[in-house]
């Protein structure tokens, strides 16, 4: 995306290949309601909150919907063990009791946005929350901004009261909210745009996969006749390491069916670690409707065993890479994300700007003239824009760099894969996200993970073009480390 500033292989195999080297998985990164547009809480107080009501919540708790009060002292409980309440500023602060519900396209809630509030009732961030048993955690991010719900609200033209929905990809609608497990009716998107009610469609699970391997990896994946320039132009001194050079023979068979044969283990191992995570909290979900929020955040006996049960059996340190944060404000801003990932990897290492060379790499392969129907339009310019395709960087960066930097252009489905990436071998990753109506770069180069003995959460400091990232903050804060989603494709880079 452009932002402008001014089976035929074991599937054991490819397990291997992803846990082996990255001995060691998944959001996108913020899902904003509108393109990163803040409140300014120091000037507007007054702002009311489309909050839901709470009747009406409470008659959505089905299926797999977790009670919104459950949700919120849940979160409590986290952002006191996770470190993410003193990361941000927000000791003594409280979260709205009631939360603005953002549905998924079936009218079932997908998230709660609390409001946190400071000790003089002043809004100062959000957390948002799943609404869902879909994940090993109930924290989907925090943030130190609101966002504008009511600006989009506003997109919708009914008189009734319309409501904000999210897909899978993180694209904002607003309409009229149906029955639960029905299609909303009257959508639009944030552009005001009427939607067809046959384009509306909630995927899951296996749904998504289906659609990934239809209509993205035939695009990302290297084809056949595509191997030899690709694979030719590896360092030698990737080479010269016994197994890493294994490990990239071994992505060379890589294919399709493979790949996807990686998203079915990534979305078995959400399941059940999912599953481990509230088993291991529904014989307190009790106590914790009961206890009230000072109890959860003091140190109390019954709650420190239970911090320590969910949170505190593995590193949970920061690990990050200095020298692409040093650098982070002295590249050049905008442009194409695919291109400018490129760039800052080589201006990191080798204080060279060659954003131009890999734009004019863009569809070095001749993938535009392949056509598919989506939405009625190339399917490949509606997923990269200005392209720059996986094979295109991995074909690319040893050209720029001088045959010192490598990325392998092999998808892997393990957020673990590039924490180890970052924190063992002190090298970076790309990632493929959704923002708006793209598919979209970002670079990842910092890491940390939660979690205990039954699931894993991991989370990544990024950064981009400014579409969707931006310039992070502090990298020694952890609240500028986001969860991504389980869908999320990386590359290894190796600089």
């Amino acid at each position: 995306m452009k932002h402008t500033y001014t089976k035929k292989w074991n599937v054991n195999l490819i397990i291997l290949l992803f846990l082996g080297l990255y001995s060691c998985s998944q959001d996108s990164l913020t899902n904003e309601i509108l393109e990163q547009k803040i409140e300014n809480n120091q000037k507007n107080f007054s702002i009311n909150f489309p909050f839901s009501d709470k009747k009406e919540l409470k008659s959505m708790i089905l299926e797999n919907v977790v009670d919104f009060e459950l949700t919120r002292k849940i979160s409590i409980l986290e952002l006191k063990e996770t470190g993410l309440m003193s990361d941000m500023n927000w000791t003594g602060c409280q979260l709205s009791e009631l939360p603005i519900t953002i549905y998924d396209l079936n009218s079932k809630p997908r998230y709660y946005d609390f409001i946190v509030y400071d000790a003089e009732k002043k809004f100062i961030g959000t957390v948002r929350t799943y609404a869902k048993k879909e994940h090993s955690t109930v924290i989907e991010g925090v943030y130190s901004k609101t966002f504008e719900y009511n600006t989009i609200l506003s997109k919708s033209s009914n008189s009734s009261t319309p409501t904000i929905f999210m897909d899978w990809k993180g694209d904002k609608y607003v309409g009229i909210k149906s029955k639960f497990g029905d299609k909303p009716h009257k959508v639009v998107d944030i552009n005001g745009d009427d939607i067809e009610q046959s384009n509306i469609q909630e995927l899951e699970g296996i749904q998504i996969i289906d659609y990934m391997e239809k209509n993205v990896l035939p695009q990302i994946i290297v084809k056949e006749k595509e191997k030899e320039k690709v694979f030719s132009n590896i360092p030698q001194s990737l080479l010269h390491n016994s197994k890493i050079a294994n490990k990239i023979n071994l992505s060379k068979q890589v294919n399709i069916a493979d790949v996807r044969d990686s998203m079915v283990v990534r979305l078995e191992k959400n399941k059940k670690e999912t599953k481990n995570y509230w088993n291991t909290l529904s014989e307190h979900e009790e106590a914790l409707l009961e206890a009230d929020d000072s109890e959860i955040t003091s140190d109390s006996k019954y709650f420190g065993r239970l911090f320590r049960r969910i949170f505190s059996r593995v590193d949970k340190s920061l690990h990050y890479l200095k020298k692409y944060d040093k650098e982070k404000y002295s590249y050049r801003r905008g442009g194409w994300c695919g291109p400018w990932a490129c760039g800052y990897i080589v201006y990191v290492n080798q204080k060279k700007d060659k954003y131009d060379f890999f734009e004019s790499c863009a569809a070095t392969f001749g993938e535009l003239d392949i056509q598919h129907s989506l939405y009625g339009s190339n399917i490949f310019l509606r997923l990269f824009g200005k392209p720059l395709t996986p094979v295109e960087m991995s074909w690319s960066m040893p050209i720029a760099s001088k045959g010192k930097i490598w990325i392998n252009p092999i998808p892997l489905y393990q957020d673990m894969c590039a924490y180890d990436q970052i924190k063992h071998y002190g090298k970076p990753a790309l990632r493929l996200c959704n923002v708006g109506l793209s598919l979209h770069w970002t670079l990842a180069y910092g890491a940390k993970q939660t979690g205990s003995w039954g699931w894993r959460n991991y989370y990544f400091l990024q950064i981009d073009n400014g579409a969707k990232v931006g310039i992070p903050n502090n990298a020694k804060n952890k609240n500028n480390y986001q969860r991504v989603d389980w869908w999320n494709p990386w590359l290894m880079v190796w600089d």
